[in-house]
């Protein structure tokens, strides 16, 4: 649903990164015995000032702040926020991500290690089709 405001945010100076579904270290994340097909992420993650991390399941939307039971957890640790700092920096590298960003004509592009792409990257077609049939209804009042 945020899809909307990619172009806003890249503007205001957001750097921007999509996690790629063929990500290279898509191994690192796969938890044994099960392997899957591709890589999503769901993580609510902050490192602050190098030495305080925060960990929760809280959506930065109204149904997490009025509905939902959420919970988070900070912890003051510098060698975590080390550790988890350099898996963002891992994360963000061009064969793991796409960075969004603008063309010389204000379009939204992808780029990465595969090159760069006109249109949002998906793990298929069907993907495509799904995001082109729901977009229209998100509630945008519920994020």
């Amino acid at each position: 649903a945020y899809k909307r405001y990619r172009k806003g945010h890249v503007k205001a100076g957001v750097e921007l990164y999509e996690l790629r579904a063929d990500a290279a270290q898509k191994s690192l994340y796969d938890t044994a015995p099960v392997k899957a097909d591709y890589l999503g992420l769901h993580a609510k993650t902050i490192v602050i000032d190098q030495k305080k991390v925060y960990v929760g399941t809280m959506n930065l939307d109204p149904r997490s702040l009025n509905l939902n039971t959420e919970v988070g957890l900070i912890v003051e640790s510098p060698h975590l926020a080390s550790r988890i700092q350099r898996s963002f920096e891992r994360d963000l590298l061009p064969q793991n991500s796409w960075r969004v960003e603008l063309d010389e004509n204000d379009r939204v592009i992808w780029k990465s290690s595969a090159g760069t792409r006109l249109r949002q990257p998906a793990k298929n077609f069907r993907q495509w089709i799904k995001d082109a049939l729901l977009t229209p209804f998100a509630d945008e009042d519920q994020w």
